[in-house]
């Protein structure tokens, strides 16, 4: 089983990207005696539009499931609306400035559940491409040196592996549920099967 994350447990993260989010929190904090705020942190947000899920799709695509070799990875996930519903509820929040909440579907999924579900909704049958973590790392490190010659940013980068090797990213909704009146909506199947919809309608595959 694993541990599922809470607002009280300490908060460390493993990427820049993550160090960067949670500077952007500290600052806003300093300020909550002046200014009525409050910090939602959505698990892996996923819809219309969004770039970095499409690319699993992409490869699902193609027939191809990737699967990081070693134990399970176990992730939250939240559809993009009841993202949307959560910052409503937010701006509506009577309770003391500062609160922190999480946010997903309410579940635990093992990555390879989530390719299988996506699958799914595209109608496909997909192969598990088993990736050791050496090789991810490998593909950052040259992706970084494409990038220092081209002048783009890399496709992926060491920060996004850090991120992607951890066995745990589940978090606890509890409180967003309780305190702020989060109810998510949208199961992981209506989800994957709503954001192939509008991939496919907007020619993304």
């Amino acid at each position: 089983m694993e541990l599922k994350k809470k607002e009280s447990h300490p908060c460390e993260p493993v990427s820049p990207y993550g160090q960067s989010k949670r500077m952007g929190e500290e600052l806003a904090l300093a300020h909550a005696a002046e200014l009525p705020l409050l910090i939602l942190r959505p698990s892996a947000v996923y819809g219309p539009r969004e770039k970095d899920i499409y690319i699993f799709f992409k490869l699902l695509s193609k027939r191809i499931k990737p699967c990081l070799s070693g134990k399970d990875r176990h992730l939250s996930l939240c559809y993009v609306e009841d993202v949307i519903q959560a910052i409503l509820l937010a701006a509506q929040f009577q309770g003391p400035s500062g609160e922190t909440f999480f946010l997903s579907d309410g579940q635990d999924y093992r990555l390879e559940e989530i390719g299988d579900v996506f699958a799914q909704a595209m109608g496909v049958n997909a192969y598990c491409v088993r990736i050791p973590e050496w090789t991810i790392i490998g593909m950052a490190s040259f992706s970084e040196y494409l990038s220092r010659l081209s002048g783009k940013p890399p496709l992926l980068n060491k920060g996004k592996v850090e991120e992607m090797v951890q066995r745990n990213w589940v978090c606890d909704i509890t409180k967003a549920r309780t305190v702020l009146g989060f109810e998510p909506h949208i199961s992981l199947a209506q989800g994957a099967k709503l954001t192939f919809e509008w991939y496919k309608k907007e020619s993304w595959l």
